[in-house]
């Protein structure tokens, strides 16, 4: 379960495209899966979709899409014109059949959830203008919010914040005193979170993705419903772990599901980091 570099994701999307795999068919499989956490983040409520330029923008425009397929009220916000978005994005947009707002901060108001779709991992200038005021004002929304590769303003090699960032993992990795740590540039940090909708079954199916690196059943919405009632803090303390594990949630289910996935990936020496929420 290696986690890989900004270069390296660039590189294994080249070469899934090299080999019979258009980008646009790669884009319409992140975008699905973003709209398939998005529902599971919020069971309920209008979703706000702000969307960038690029193909990060792109994913955000399929996922859109896929929420109002299954019945959710969705707005979409883009920063820039619809008609300079280029390749794949723009194939994206024309699949997009409801209105395009001009992102602003007006338009940020109080949605169940707000998915970050602005940039990607390849930023690497300082967020400034109309950007940084968009995500001022996601800040200060109290929302949900679900960034799509990683939250917007994060530089994705070295998990710098670039001028702002969307405060979920800016805020998590500050309070958790990561910014900057050549950790997060090794490679061997992994991510995991839990929910609280699953079954039982999810447990052998995470358990041979770390065992024996079968991911056939492991989707968007695999998840395990375990220590439903105990705080992730507590459940650090009962197993006693010896890797490096970084909490970003206190709430009791998801939070101690997404702890107990990371005890299980260090314990089977597959990361020697995770943050886990």
């Amino acid at each position: 379960m290696e986690i890989l570099t900004v270069g390296e994701m660039r590189t294994a999307d080249q070469l899934a495209i090299a080999a019979g795999t258009s980008g646009f068919a790669l884009m319409l499989s992140a975008g699905r899966a973003v709209a398939a956490a998005a529902m599971d983040l919020a069971p309920r409520g209008p979703i706000l979709v702000v969307a960038g330029g690029g193909n990060n923008g792109g994913d955000g425009f399929v996922a859109a899409a896929e929420l109002v397929a299954h019945g959710r009220d969705v707005t979409l916000a883009l920063l820039g014109d619809r008609e300079a978005l280029t390749g794949d994005a723009a194939l994206a947009a024309r699949h997009w059949t409801g209105p395009v707002l001009r992102c602003e901060p007006a338009v940020i108001g109080q949605p169940a959830l707000v998915i970050d779709a602005l940039f990607g991992a390849g930023l690497n200038r300082t967020v400034t203008d109309d950007a940084r005021a968009v995500i001022d004002a996601i800040n200060a929304s109290g929302a949900s919010v679900l960034s799509v590769d990683l939250p917007s303003g994060v530089n994705g090699s070295t998990g710098a914040i670039l001028g702002v960032a969307v405060r979920a993992t800016e805020m998590a990795l500050e309070d958790a005193g990561l910014l900057g740590d050549p950790l997060l540039r090794s490679g061997r940090v992994g991510i995991s979170y839990g929910s609280s909708a699953g079954t039982p079954s999810s447990m052998s199916d995470f358990g041979r993705m770390l065992t024996e690196m079968d991911t056939q059943s492991i989707n968007a919405t695999t998840y395990i419903k375990m220590m439903s009632h105990t705080a992730p803090v507590n459940i650090g303390v009962f197993f006693g772990l010896t890797g490096r594990v970084i909490t970003t949630s206190s709430a009791c289910t998801s939070g101690s599901q997404g702890l107990g996935y990371a005890y299980e990936t260090i314990k089977a020496g597959r990361q020697v980091a995770m943050v886990a929420g």
